[in-house]
């Protein structure tokens, strides 16, 4: 009796234990999530999965909801023909009362003529001034010797200096002129070899010439053109240093 007793309350208690084992397996498949830790990231995908589902589900009913109330688009219209009116025929000029008197012709507005301008007095007509001649420019010529004896022929003097122009004339226009011996070291050196042929009829000494000195020009000479010869009007005046 006692075995009886026994295996009876191992078969009950094998079934509790079966009956729990089965509750626990439906739970499980119900919630598959909520063995898993509430920090895993399967859990939280899964409610954001569920969230989207349910997002989703509203989204559609809105939808459904908005085009059942969308009102029907009107039917299109039939063009309508549109009949134009027949045209009337045309009035007949309405004739004037033969009691009123014809008016008179407007006067043609003629054109506005230009005011008349009254001539002024002519003015004294006074000649525009000559504009001034213009001034010579001054020119540099270079000349061998006084070959005129009181003076230098135009053809003989020379636009360049040369290795024996001894004398350097500057044009001041009008026919006037001044004129000195070089400075240049090579011709003093030929003027004072013979001071006689190339000094003596242009200039006028303070002191008498010696070889190996410098001429210096006190005073220039002055020349006038006459034809085609510079005469010499005042002789230069030179020293020997």
């Amino acid at each position: 009796m006692l075995a009886i007793i026994t295996f009876i309350l191992a078969l009950l208690s094998l079934c509790v234990s079966a009956y729990q084992f089965w509750q626990n397996r439906q739970a499980t498949l119900r919630r598959p999530t909520d063995r898993l830790p509430a920090d895993n990231p399967l859990t939280e995908l899964g409610q954001r999965v569920v969230v989207l589902e349910q997002e989703r589900n509203a989204l559609l009913r809105r939808i459904k909801a908005l085009e059942d109330t969308r009102p029907a688009a009107p039917a299109p219209t039939q063009p309508q023909n549109t009949v134009r009116p027949a045209t009337s025929p045309a009035s007949p000029p309405v004739q004037p009362p033969v009691n009123d008197p014809p008016r008179p012709a407007q006067p043609v507005a003629q054109a506005q003529r230009p005011a008349e301008v009254t001539p002024s007095a002519p003015m004294p007509y006074a000649p525009s001034p000559a504009p001034p001649a213009p001034r010579p420019i001054p020119q540099t010529f270079y000349g061998r010797t006084a070959d005129l004896g009181d003076g230098f022929s135009v053809g003989g003097l020379l636009t360049v200096p040369d290795r024996d122009t001894i004398f350097e004339i500057h044009t001041r226009g009008t026919g006037q002129a001044d004129f000195q011996v070089s400075d240049t070291p090579d011709l003093q050196r030929l003027a004072l070899s013979d001071p006689y042929s190339y000094l003596n009829d242009t200039c006028a000494y303070t002191a008498q010439p010696r070889p190996g000195a410098r001429i210096v020009t006190i005073q220039p000479g002055r020349l006038h053109l006459q034809g085609e010869k510079w005469v010499i009007i005042d002789k230069a005046r030179i020293s020997f240093q």
